[in-house]
């Protein structure tokens, strides 16, 4: 794809009153575009929150890719099974939460499920934690922002790093204090037969 695809896609966002966009995708070795970037700021300020995947390029000075790099999109680094930062996650300033990208039970084309690895495959645990936010009841990006480094769990430095943000982002202290029952597959046990129930806070609610 373009970079013209992805501005496409974030005017549809908003034009269609989208409140969370998953950007598991991201440009390499490419300068910093201007539009694209501008189109990210005015999606965040039209009540979009962006979350994209920080990128695989490993350790460095500044390793995260764009759009991740845009100041108006969480950057999401990636963590193994023991939450440890993941060789292959970018890193840098920009990082600003992780959450799980190794062995990840996904979706595959047939009907069938395959394991990956990879900051694409931790971008949508955080697209998720950001809905649950925003059903909670907080719903400016920048409050959803807030919201996602205060409770997250502190990993690896105390305090921010460039390795892994503010921490591992946890749904259930960002999303409050109600308890619902969440039942469904667990993306790190590696068998789509293999069901768990979680508590998560703060909804209301008991999905089916």
């Amino acid at each position: 794809g373009e970079l013209s695809d992805g501005i496409a896609a974030l005017e549809w966002c908003v034009n269609n009153g989208v409140q969370v966009a998953s950007m598991s995708w991201g440009a390499y070795d490419e300068p910093i575009s201007q539009s694209f970037q501008d189109a990210c700021a005015d999606a965040y300020a039209n009540g979009v929150v962006l979350v994209a995947a920080a990128g695989n390029e490993g350790p460095g000075t500044n390793t995260v890719n764009q759009p991740a790099l845009y100041d108006s999109v969480i950057a999401v680094a990636a963590v193994d099974e023991t939450d440890s930062w993941a060789f292959f996650s970018s890193t840098g300033p920009a990082v600003e939460v992780a959450a799980p990208g190794v062995s990840i039970l996904s979706t595959w084309p047939g009907g069938e499920y395959e394991t990956y690895e990879g900051t694409s495959m931790a971008c949508p645990h955080v697209s998720g934690a950001a809905a649950l936010i925003i059903a909670s009841g907080i719903t400016s990006p920048s409050a959803v922002r807030q919201r996602m480094q205060q409770t997250a769990q502190d990993l690896g430095a105390p305090g921010r790093d460039e390795y892994l943000g503010y921490g591992l982002v946890r749904a259930d202290w960002a999303a409050g204090n109600s308890d619902v029952i969440v039942t469904g597959i667990d993306p790190r046990i590696g068998s789509s037969n293999e069901v768990v129930s979680a508590t998560i806070s703060g909804l209301g609610f008991q999905p089916g």
